[in-house]
């Protein structure tokens, strides 16, 4: 199979599970380039898959021959480093939060004066590995859909061997919910410091 994608809530382990699917690709001498839309996500992944993060080759032990991890913004010739997807040959390619990924590429302003330049790039990339004979492409996100799915196949210009897992576990789905009225935030402020005290996790939706 060619083109592997997980779709799973977040918290369900989908970059746990594509750690642990990498390392023999890693152990075994093929490269790893790994694409996300945002800069901390890319380091994050850089740590948790041991391969270097695109501005740190030039410091690192492996100089970037095990792969390295990018934003999809860095995905081109005039990047530093250049970008060249004729290297990739048998190389494995992840992208997650694919869906996130493919739209930042398509509708970010911070791809906009290169965003011709990035297409091609990730087009040569992925033709160039599903045409060798090891390239493999995992994709992975909690909304992953088909049209991320047949984006990919069109930029390659034809359908895949493709394996899709759809994981349907709810983690932590009994969660509550508070709603805070008045126009002072205080009830609010003591709520949070009283279960930020017991070590319990929050999220706090906002209009702004």
């Amino acid at each position: 199979t060619k083109l592997i994608g997980l779709k799973g809530l977040h918290g369900t382990g989908k970059t746990e599970w594509l750690s642990r699917k990498i390392q023999p690709y890693l152990n075994q001498g093929q490269r790893v380039i790994i694409i996300t839309h945002r800069e901390q996500l890319s380091r994050e992944l850089a740590k948790r898959f041991g391969i270097d993060y695109r501005t740190e080759i030039n410091q690192s032990e492996t100089k970037g021959n095990l792969g390295y991890t990018l934003c999809i913004d860095s995905l081109h010739p005039n990047a530093n480093p250049p970008f060249k997807a004729e290297n990739w040959e048998d190389a494995i390619v992840v992208i997650d939060e694919v869906e996130q990924v493919l739209w930042h590429t398509l509708n970010g302003g911070t791809c906009q004066k290169k965003r011709v330049s990035i297409l091609k790039s990730l087009r040569k990339l992925l033709r160039t590995v599903v045409q060798s004979e090891q390239g493999k492409i995992f994709i992975a996100d909690a909304d992953l859909s088909p049209i991320a799915i047949n984006y990919i196949e069109e930029l390659i210009g034809y359908n895949l061997p493709r394996f899709i897992v759809n994981n349907t576990y709810l983690p932590n789905a009994n969660r509550k919910m508070y709603c805070y009225q008045g126009t002072s935030p205080s009830e609010l402020i003591d709520g949070l410091k009283k279960d930020l005290e017991q070590g319990q996790k929050i999220i706090i939706h906002t209009d702004g």
